[in-house]
């Protein structure tokens, strides 16, 4: 009779987890079910504390003591420990007790000889403990291996002493190449010498892993014959394994996607250079309009921030309502509104209730978290003339590491007195539109542009006031 044991340790208290590992034992128990060979096969993947796999280990071999056990074949995924031995980890395998937490290889030599096989195998895909997701075999380790009391003996273990072996978050990369070694097979014998072989090719040229092997006697012994189970156990590993092609292939278009996402993204230096760009083609633009040009000069303020705009409240207001602390680098202030509007000649009770009515908070002002060049571009076509107008241009600047939200007001200009030089908008109207800083990058002119057409078109529309009296 031929049985085999099979062991995956996926959960440690004390060392990364290692989540293919349990899979690296269904599979095997799947392909071993698969060649009709055994007659009995244990799986250990769910209770594997220490006690509870020597228990479910001893039990098994006790079990075949006295029986004709032709082949005994040992499989084992998980950590790996060397402590004057060769060590399989277990669940609560400790450092600090290696021999009572995990399951020694001369352990399982013990267990072995007690049934006595004429062929003995064992395939270990173990891993020095503490690399997640990393799989090695420490010094001592694949000495320990090669030793062995039996007659006929055969190891084939996942990497050399102080070498990692590799696995996903599905298989094992050695577990998945023995796998598909063993049926690869459409018809015949497969030979253990085949499967070997095939292992060492498929990891030709890998310097960080490579498989060593160990024999006693000859491995012409038979693996298996191929069945029609192994053959579709072949065919789902193939469809899976184009399956996995294609995602990824979807994983480069992703990544390509991402790739095209992030170059929509740009530096500060670049926004900060494109800024100061665009500032010194608004100072020696030309107005083309000959009589804007004689009769109005052009001023340019950025010293501005974006809280000193007028109609801040509104605009706080509406970047409120519209989410702009999630989409931009600002903060809005908020204030109280006050729904009892006048405290004169109110008792101290009334003035007293009108404060307890001042709960309701409101929008009041925006301010930038991310300082650049200018915030605020204040464009100022002035007149000497008394009898023409004066107008102005606010541009804010609100942005991300993306995008801008252009706050854009053009209009009529005045002052309030002979001696007030300051002037202001006769009516404040924002317009809000939203570029990409790429675009502002490529064209700096872009910002101030279509103000500055709007407000040379408001000029326009004076003057044809004027010659319309003139004919």
């Amino acid at each position: 009779m031929n049985i085999a044991a099979i062991i995956g340790v996926s959960k440690y208290e004390n060392l990364p987890e290692l989540p293919f590992c349990k899979n690296d034992a269904n599979n095997m128990f799947e392909l071993l079910d698969s060649t009709h060979k055994y007659d009995d096969v244990l799986i250990v993947k769910d209770h594997t504390k220490s006690s509870d796999v020597r228990v479910q280990l001893f039990d098994f071999f006790e079990k075949h003591k006295g029986d004709d056990v032709f082949e005994a074949f040992i499989y084992f995924s998980g950590h790996g420990y060397y402590h004057g031995d060769a060590m399989f980890c277990c669940s609560d395998f400790n450092k600090q007790h290696p021999n009572i937490t995990s399951i020694s290889n001369s352990e399982i030599d013990d267990l072995l000889r007690e049934i006595s096989p004429q062929v003995a195998v064992k395939v270990i895909d173990a891993c020095q403990s503490g690399s997640p997701y990393i799989k090695g075999i420490v010094d001592g380790f694949e000495k320990a291996l090669k030793v062995s009391g039996l007659k006929s003996f055969l190891c084939m273990s996942s990497s050399q002493k102080d070498q990692y072996s590799y696995g996903t978050s599905d298989e094992s990369e050695f577990t998945m190449h023995w796998i598909n070694a063993a049926s690869m097979k459409r018809s015949g014998r497969i030979l253990y010498r085949e499967i070997q072989a095939s292992v060492a090719d498929a990891f030709i040229g890998n310097l960080k892993q490579t498989p060593f092997f160990v024999s006693q006697g000859t491995i012409t012994e038979t693996f298996g014959t191929v069945t029609p189970d192994m053959i579709n156990i072949s065919e789902k590993r193939q469809k899976q394994k184009n399956e996995f092609g294609k995602k990824e292939e979807s994983s480069q278009a992703v990544k390509n996607k991402v790739k095209e996402l992030d170059s929509k993204y740009v530096s500060y230096d670049a926004v900060c250079m494109a800024l100061n760009k665009s500032r010194e083609m608004l100072i020696q633009y030309d107005i083309v309009n000959g009589y804007i040009g004689k009769y109005y000069k052009k001023i340019i303020e950025d010293s501005l921030t974006i809280d000193m705009i007028p109609g801040v409240k509104d605009v706080a207001e509406f970047a409120d309502k519209n989410g702009w602390m999630h989409k931009y680098f600002i903060d809005i202030k908020y204030g109280s509104k006050n729904t009892l509007q006048d405290k004169r000649d109110r008792s101290l009770v009334e003035i007293a209730a009108s404060i307890l009515l001042e709960d309701s908070k409101v929008a009041d002002s925006i301010v930038t978290t991310e300082k650049l060049p200018y915030e605020v571009l204040k464009i100022e076509l002035n007149t000497d003339h008394e009898s023409l107008s004066d107008f102005l241009i606010y541009i804010g600047v609100v942005h991300s590491k993306r995008e801008v939200c252009l706050l854009t007001t053009v209009g009529l200009a005045f002052n309030k007195g002979w001696h007030n030089e300051k002037t202001e908008l006769l009516a404040v109207e924002w317009q809000y539109s939203h570029l990409s800083w790429k675009s502002i990058i490529e064209s700096p002119d872009i910002l101030w542009k279509s103000a500055m057409n709007l407000c040379e078109e408001l000029v326009n529309m004076t003057w044809r006031n004027i010659l319309d009296e003139i004919d």
